[in-house]
């Protein structure tokens, strides 16, 4: 099925044009590799901007950088990079459906988007407003961990659900939705996660993998974190004057 979409989307690689928003979106990346590995460590300056944005964590630019080392035609680095974190986001919608519910019904949840024509359309692309390829990725990589941890009760696979709880924030702040209906969920279900972290790996430890997540969060939203840190984007001001009449209210 995976194939299938590959050869789709590959097939539609040229299409749509390159826009405005797809070169913004690999600003970053291009940048540190026209500089070199050097360009990394202006990261933690206070005079380097991360984020495009209030709302925009920029993740899925820098997530573009290896591609960048393998083709030269930045039509390639741009498509193939989305259709690569695309086939990650099947993959885990694949996994997380299987975990839900059985084989059968990942293999058809994954069909049903592989073969869909909007999915390959907006997977091979990127916006300012919206990721699809990066958040698919993230946000199914995020549900399957932590799907997983609850009925495993491993904390691996806890702490890389965080890290891609973050990692989804520092793409878009519209993860804030999925973050929010997590958190919803758990008291609905109501889910003993501290409970079922200290039966699995006593009380001293707990306190270490809390605040081990809470690193790996703050990780993956690095860029949205370190430019509201350096004051040069105020994202709760933005969300409060956004949330009644923009993307994020609807």
């Amino acid at each position: 099925v995976l194939l299938v979409y590959v050869i789709l989307a590959f097939y539609k690689l040229r299409y749509p044009a390159i826009q405005c928003d797809d070169g913004m979106m690999a600003s970053r990346a291009y940048d540190i590799y026209q500089k070199g590995i050097g360009a990394l460590f202006e990261i933690f300056s206070k005079d380097s901007w991360l984020a495009l944005g209030p709302y925009h964590g920029a993740l899925d630019s820098y997530l573009l950088l290896p591609f960048f080392k393998i083709f030269n035609e930045p039509v390639y680095v741009l498509r193939v990079g989305m259709i690569f974190y695309s086939t990650l986001g099947l993959l885990f919608t694949y996994l997380f459906a299987k975990e839900l519910f059985n084989s059968r019904i990942g293999l058809l949840s994954v069909l049903l988007l592989a073969v869909h024509p909007a999915y390959i359309y907006h997977s091979i692309k990127q916006g300012m407003y919206t990721s699809v390829p990066i958040m698919t990725f993230t946000s199914m990589g995020c549900l399957f961990f932590l799907f997983k941890w609850y009925r495993t009760k491993k904390i691996r696979d806890f702490l890389l659900g965080f890290l891609f709880m973050g990692m989804g924030l520092g793409t878009r702040i519209w993860f804030l939705w999925l973050i929010s209906s997590l958190i919803a969920l758990k008291f609905i279900l109501r889910v003993p996660v501290f409970q079922i972290m200290k039966k699995s790996n006593g009380k001293p430890a707990l306190i270490g993998y809390i605040l081990l997540s809470l690193l790996l969060f703050l990780l993956g939203s690095f860029t949205l974190v370190h430019d509201n840190i350096t004051g040069k984007i105020n994202t709760l001001s933005y969300l409060i004057s956004h949330i009644p009449r923009s993307e994020i209210g609807r």
